[in-house]
């Protein structure tokens, strides 16, 4: 990695854990009111959820920005025809990412956490998003509990809770793109599907069978959380291997396969 698309997504990296942090620290300007509303057992609850959402969200973000997607290594023993840009051999589902290299079971690169989501840290990324939005959730409900505590026929009343009510408008506006995107990312999940396959399906022949690594939601689940831990993977399920006939099989021993492509 390197360069100025690089530097650009550490720094989407740093603003991401200040926004966590910083609702938090948005709080204390409600101080008054929190320590009111923590001698309500419900709000003392709730109050310990949001923050137990807020550094599990930042600690799955750490380990998504620190994990190995599944990149293939130029040197690495394995089938298929090499990659063009790397010379790493690649896989059914690999593809070339020109920050990463070729990763196994591409999905997209995500900025947010400066590294591509593939099959070594897929799993873990749902696991974020789910964090995240739970997290979302429960800073909108904090922020309207406060909110509600206070009497709202004070004629200064938008004066003196700006600085709440725009993290709260902030935070609901931020919340509908992670909260469909965490919905996106679930179905991908139980679909076998990816990113860049739904995104490429014109343009790769095996998605002409609609979802050929659909084996059922609760084994293609299973799959999705455990793969991660045997990349890179070689296998391909019983419904793609049924639709390749004889003749493309004795094609694809002679010529590049089709399937294999990291462009």
């Amino acid at each position: 990695m390197g360069g100025r698309s690089d530097a650009l997504d550490g720094a989407f990296v740093i603003v991401f854990d200040m926004c966590v942090f910083g609702g938090i620290v948005l709080l204390l300007t409600e101080i008054s009111s929190l320590v009111y509303l923590l001698n309500h057992p419900l709000f003392i609850v709730l109050f310990i959820c949001y923050l137990s959402s807020s550094f599990l969200t930042a600690a799955l973000h750490y380990r998504v920005v620190h994990s190995n997607p599944g990149i293939l290594a130029p040197l690495q023993s394995l089938q298929g025809t090499p990659c063009p840009h790397c010379a790493a051999p690649t896989l059914v589902r690999s593809h070339h990412c020109k920050s990463c290299g070729c990763v196994a079971r591409f999905d997209h690169h995500c900025f947010w956490v400066n590294n591509c989501i593939g099959e070594g840290n897929h799993a873990r990324f749902l696991l974020f998003l789910w964090a995240g939005s739970a997290f979302i959730i429960l800073q909108v409900l904090v922020d309207n509990v406060i909110l509600a505590s206070k009497p709202a026929q004070e004629s200064n009343f938008i004066e003196i809770h700006i600085i709440l009510l725009a993290q709260m408008l902030c935070t609901v506006v931020v919340g509908f793109f992670l909260l469909g995107l965490t919905a996106f990312h679930t179905y991908l999940a139980a679909t076998g599907l990816t990113t860049y396959e739904v995104l490429k399906a014109d343009t790769i022949p095996y998605m002409t069978l609609g979802m050929p690594f659909f084996e059922g939601p609760g084994p293609t689940l299973v799959r999705f959380f455990t793969m991660d831990r045997s990349w890179p993977s070689t296998w391909t399920p019983r419904r793609y291997e049924g639709a390749v006939s004889d003749v493309m099989r004795v094609v694809m021993k002679v010529v590049d396969n089709e399937y294999y492509s990291c462009c």
